[in-house]
């Protein structure tokens, strides 16, 4: 994943801004700027933004494609016909669908441990998205995240499968619960609350962590 080598908090508001304020949540970026616009939103906590674009249905946005009739990707944002159109199944504005296993379902490998032998589970739980899930096929072995959030309840169920020989970190938004708790089956697991964040590590193996707070 990217890393920000941004201004802070003070950055992200502005890009922020721009985007939901002055553009309307609408792109502007192309092949190259588009790539790294979604990590950047994420890595700054900004993934509910990136979330809101991907579901943009009027122009410029895929969800504009899909409405008028795309079977893939254009090659080009705007609807055109004839020999005006260049291809209609083009992978240059595919970049988002890193995003969704890295972003929403929250695969991914740490820098300085190779081959996903170090992973961190970090689930995009935004806006009005209550489950997600992503089986992703590593040098490691198989990872596979399925979240599910119950917002009456006060619950999130997240079942995980980390490769033999590697090992995670899960991370999650704490939602701001009250008497919040996570177990495994019948163990309760020991994590860390930090900056609006719930902390812990785990080995190989198949998971279904819960974990809730006071109603």
């Amino acid at each position: 994943m990217l890393r920000l080598r941004l201004g802070g908090e003070e950055t992200m508001r502005e890009l922020a801004d721009d985007i939901l304020t002055q553009k309307d949540t609408h792109l502007t970026t192309g092949i190259i700027g588009t790539k790294y616009l979604f990590p950047v939103l994420f890595e700054g906590g900004r993934g509910d933004v990136a979330y809101d674009l991907l579901r943009q249905r009027s122009y410029p946005s895929w969800g504009y494609m899909l409405d008028n009739g795309a079977t893939g990707l254009w090659e080009v944002w705007q609807k055109r016909t004839g020999r005006r159109m260049n291809s209609q199944n083009q992978p240059m504005l595919g970049s988002a669908d890193a995003w969704l296993y890295a972003g929403i379902a929250g695969i991914r490998m740490d820098e300085e441990v190779p081959a996903y032998r170090k992973i961190l589970v970090a689930p995009g739980v935004v806006g009005d998205l209550d489950h997600a899930g992503a089986t992703l096929e590593t040098l490691a072995g198989q990872i596979s995240v399925r979240w599910n959030r119950s917002r009456a309840e006060r619950r999130l169920l997240l079942d995980l499968t980390i490769p033999v020989g590697s090992v995670a970190t899960v991370q999650l938004p704490d939602f701001n619960w009250g008497g919040l708790r996570v177990s495994e089956g019948a163990r309760e697991i020991a994590v860390r609350r930090e900056q609006r964040q719930v902390r812990w590590e785990t080995g190989s193996g198949r998971y279904l962590f819960q974990m809730e707070g006071e109603r």
